[in-house]
């Protein structure tokens, strides 16, 4: 009863795993974000590696058929390494304006160059007849210890929306741990359903509670984005009024002493004209001229 409950869980992660990939690879076209671009194929990664470490399950081939291959025995470590690595990068950008840190890049950099030498080693081990399965542990150690570096990180910031995310990323380190030790106990020679047939199940647990807390995590930092967005279009168009009034009060002023010289040289004028001093009549009407002249360049 058991298996069969767990053969149902690993179809249904299988079908979610398959349809997130899928989803969010759309996603990426249209956005062009790269912490879903990276998350998408972490994914992808994951989807490979579940599906030919269930072979009976998904195809009905016997599962000492894959593991015994060549091909399984030379890329099964790898893929976990670049796995955690996507995974590793994913984190990098998704946090990139909310958590900004030189070491930070850093560390991702320096993953990178230990990733290829893991990988390196693990192909040299397999040709040589050496278990490559610390290499396994080491990666996911790297893995893990870069999330909670991340972690750790966040808290003493109070990061802002990131409470989600933060969550996906404890209960997957938390699924991987436990994986781990199933690993560990059938190596120790201690048998039960979760270390003799399904090792990988509560990894695919973090994994998928990840996934959901994820997509709760964007759809936060979208709206938190979105608010950001509306918040500066608002100070702007409010910076914009600003200078606005401000011109408007000058212009008011301007046009006011304008109006006030208008009317007491027209006054001036007319005082001179009926004295009978055209030339000083006309030099009020030519101020005149010139004050109203200029108060339509200003107004232009």
């Amino acid at each position: 009863m058991g298996s069969f409950i767990v053969d149902k869980f690993y179809l249904f992660f299988q079908g979610v795993l398959v349809f997130q990939t899928i989803f969010l690879g759309i996603m990426y076209t249209i956005t062009l974000k790269k912490d879903i671009f990276f998350y998408s194929t972490y994914l992808l990664a994951q989807t490979v590696y579940f599906f030919w470490n269930a072979p009976y399950t998904f195809f009905g081939i016997s599962d000492n058929t894959v593991f015994d291959s060549s091909f399984y025995l030379y890329l099964n470590t790898p893929l976990i390494i670049i796995t955690n690595l996507l995974y590793s990068y994913f984190l990098m950008y998704f946090f990139t304006g909310l958590y900004n840190s030189k070491r930070k890049d850093f560390l991702i950099k320096l993953m990178a160059g230990v990733a290829l030498f893991l990988i390196t080693i693990s192909s040299i081990s397999i040709y040589v007849e050496q278990s490559n399965q610390y290499i396994f542990y080491l990666a996911n150690l790297l893995s893990t210890g870069f999330s909670i570096y991340l972690l750790t990180g966040l808290f003493k910031r109070r990061i802002p929306n990131s409470s989600w995310i933060v969550t996906g990323m404890i209960l997957n380190i938390f699924g991987n741990a436990l994986t781990i030790l199933m690993i560990v106990l059938w190596r120790s020679n201690i048998h039960h359903l979760f270390t003799d047939e399904y090792p990988l199940f509560f990894m695919r647990c973090g994994i998928l509670a990840d996934i959901i807390f994820y997509l709760i995590a964007i759809l936060k930092k979208w709206n938190f984005q979105e608010k950001q967005l509306a918040i500066q279009q608002i100070e702007k168009q409010l910076a914009i009024e600003k200078i606005r009034n401000k011109i408007s009060g000058q212009l008011h002023d301007d046009i006011g002493s304008t109006l006030s010289g208008v009317s007491i040289y027209s006054h001036l004028a007319n005082d001179l004209l009926e004295k009978g001093e055209y030339n000083n009549a006309k030099k009020s009407l030519h101020i005149i001229q010139n004050s109203t002249d200029e108060m339509v360049e200003k107004l232009a």
